[in-house]
C-alpha cells in the first residue's frame, strides 16, 4: 500500500509562493531551486520529482508551477553566464541540466561534398 501524499492546496500556494518570491524568502540565493523549494514547502526533493513525473491532473497546476521556476532558473543562468557574473563552467553543467548542450561541429567535407585523398603521385 502506497504511503498517502503530503500534498495539499496549501503546498500548492508555498509553491506560488516560492515562485514569486524566492528572493525574499532565500535572500542569499542567486537563482530560484529546487532545493530552494523544497525548503520552503518543506518537502523531500525527490518527492517533488515524483509528484511533477506523475501525469495526474491534481498535480498539473504543481507541475506547471514547477516548470516556471525552473525556466526561471534557466533564464537567470543563460543571462549571467553570458554577462560573466556565473562561473561559467558551474553555469555550463546547470544549464546542461536544462537541455542546454556544448556542441563542435565535425562535419568532414568540403562544401557538402567528401574530402578525397589521393595518395598516389
Amino acid at each position: 500500500m502506497a504511503r498517502p501524499t503530503k500534498y495539499s492546496f496549501e503546498i500548492l500556494e508555498k509553491t506560488k509562493d516560492y515562485r514569486d518570491n524566492w528572493q525574499t524568502i532565500f535572500p542569499e540565493d542567486v537563482l530560484p531551486t529546487i532545493e530552494g523549494l523544497a525548503l520552503h514547502i518543506d518537502i523531500a526533493r525527490s518527492t517533488i520529482y515524483d509528484w511533477i513525473g506523475q501525469d495526474s491532473e491534481e498535480l498539473a497546476e504543481f507541475s506547471d508551477i514547477v516548470e516556471a521556476i525552473l525556466g526561471k532558473q534557466s533564464k537567470t543562468l543563460v543571462n549571467n553566464g553570458l554577462n560573466n557574473t556565473f562561473n561559467s563552467s558551474i553555469t555550463k553543467v546547470m544549464l546542461s541540466k536544462h537541455g542546454h548542450r556544448e556542441a563542435v561541429d565535425n562535419d568532414l567535407t568540403s562544401g557538402g561534398k567528401p574530402i578525397i585523398f589521393n595518395w598516389e603521385k
